[in-house]
């Protein structure tokens, strides 16, 4: 009777079960596709491990310490922790399996160290398709004042702006405000004077992010730069209606090959809105005269700031770009300048700015000066070898340029006439020793934020000082 009792017992589980499973299989399936749908959005997965981990360097792992191409010591182990020496100023390479970027939106890279060196991370500019190299540690952050803790965000400044800017530099409570409440864009904007310098240890993040709305230009004003520039240069330019340029250019012909010169405009958010070109001269015997060309650009754009690119399509230094007239009384050029001529330019600094010369001078008793806030004159040395000295700046000044063909390396803007002069963007975004350092709050670990599309991690050692890894970290956003 027990034992009959419990088969019908038995039999009704069964087909409980089964019911049950005919349902619950669906749902689940139903589940999984949802739940994988919507892992890219949002969804963050971090890596990581020890630099001197008997792993570190398999490559079969989704991230990994790259040793064959890095010159790194053996690991090591003190009474703090474990690490290897970064053992030379060449690239260490930390490798990334491509599975792992499929489809990511971000990468967040996070390095323990113990340095007294400053550490710089590669970082590819898509405008001019190249890499540039980013600081990413600067053992004078430790200098730097807390001033503020926003959401994830730690947020220091400057002990050099905090003298300037709000007296005692160990009493400026008075300069900000310190809700913790507000988003950081929001306490930026409330506390962060304009035209100070930023560093947000993120590559992502685009200094159109931050465009100065003040900017009004003058419609009927024409400007005219008649300063001989040698090759590719970009400028920032605020039009008020529509487009009216004119380009005088001419072929050096040093090199064999066509020298053709692309003008194209880009708006605030990376977007071409014109592109036309000046064509090569078509002379290839360097004995003849050079001639000059001249072409009109016109165009319906809308009111605003944009980012005007003379580019050598051939890539080298073959053009020179003898005039540029422009509808609008905004006008500064961008970062690097090759001066072909003798000229006085216009510039207003952040704190610690740095601008590099480099030239060839062969008369005597040649001064560079720098009048304004920074007050410089630089003696340059009578040379058939190219020399180079540099400068730091701050504030507004006026950079007389005594002879030719000087190449200027900053990433500060410049005017060629004084009431040209204006600030595309309410904040400079430096890794130049900024006036404030925001931060993600973390144990220990430097963190930078880069593009999904980096492909492997690449940093390096500047100067003779010690730096030490001691564990890697990668959060991948997707």
């Amino acid at each position: 009777m027990f034992k009959k009792t419990l088969e019908v017992l038995r039999g009704s589980d069964k087909k409980l079960i089964l019911s049950a499973l005919a349902y619950l299989v669906p749902a689940l399936i139903v589940m999984y596709v949802v739940f994988n749908a919507l892992q890219p959005f949002g969804h963050t997965t971090t890596y990581s491990f020890g630099v001197a981990d008997k792993g570190s360097t398999d490559s079969s792992n989704d991230f990994f310490l790259d040793a064959s191409k890095s010159q790194l010591s053996p690991p090591y182990k003190s009474e703090q922790y474990s690490y290897r020496e970064i053992t030379s100023n060449e690239p260490v390479y930390l490798g990334i399996n491509p599975e792992v970027l499929a489809d990511a939106k971000q990468i967040i890279f996070g390095l323990e160290i113990d340095s007294k060196a400053p550490l710089l991370i590669a970082v590819f500019n898509p405008l001019t398709s190249s890499t540039d190299w980013k600081v990413f540690y600067d053992p004078e952050w430790q200098n730097y004042k807390p001033i503020a803790e926003i959401g994830d965000w730690f947020i220091y400044s400057n002990p050099t702006w905090l003298e300037k800017n709000c007296g005692i530099v160990d009493n400026f409570e008075q300069c900000f405000d310190y809700l913790s409440s507000v988003k950081l864009d929001r306490w930026i904007s409330s506390n962060v004077p304009k035209f100070s310098s930023i560093d947000f240890r993120d590559a992502t993040i685009k200094q159109s992010k931050y465009v100065n709305d003040d900017i009004e230009a003058k419609n009927a004003y024409v400007t005219e730069i008649d300063t001989s520039l040698r090759g590719s240069h970009d400028f920032y330019v605020y039009l008020g209606n529509g487009l009216d340029l004119e380009i005088w250019k001419e072929d050096l012909n040093a090199e064999n090959g066509a020298d053709v010169l692309s003008v194209e405009i880009y708006d605030t958010q990376d977007k071409m809105t014109f592109n036309d070109t000046i064509p090569d001269d078509t002379i290839r015997d360097k004995s003849k005269k050079r001639i000059e060309q001249v072409k009109n650009f016109q165009a319906p754009l809308d009111k605003g700031l944009y980012l005007l690119k003379l580019r050598v399509d051939s890539g080298n230094d073959d053009i020179s770009i003898k005039k540029i007239k422009l509808n609008t009384d905004k006008i500064v050029a961008k970062g690097n300048l090759n001066l072909m001529e003798n000229v006085v330019l216009y510039t207003t600094a952040p704190n610690n700015a740095v601008i590099e010369f480099e030239y060839t001078n062969k008369d005597k008793g040649k001064v560079l000066s720098i009048v304004g806030e920074s007050q410089k004159n630089i003696a340059l040395k009578e040379s058939d070898k190219p020399s180079k000295v540099s400068a730091v700046l701050y504030g507004d000044n006026a950079i007389s340029v005594p002879i030719n063909n000087v190449k200027i390396s900053s990433n500060l803007n410049f005017a060629f006439k004084k009431q040209n002069f204006f600030h595309p963007f309410s904040y400079y975004i430096t890794d130049e020793k900024p006036d404030f350092l925001i931060v993600k709050k973390s144990d220990g670990i430097v963190y930078y934020t880069l593009p999904a599309d980096v492909g492997n991690i690449t940093i390096k050692k500047s100067g003779k000082n010690t730096a030490k890894m001691i564990r890697a970290e990668m959060m991948v956003k997707k």
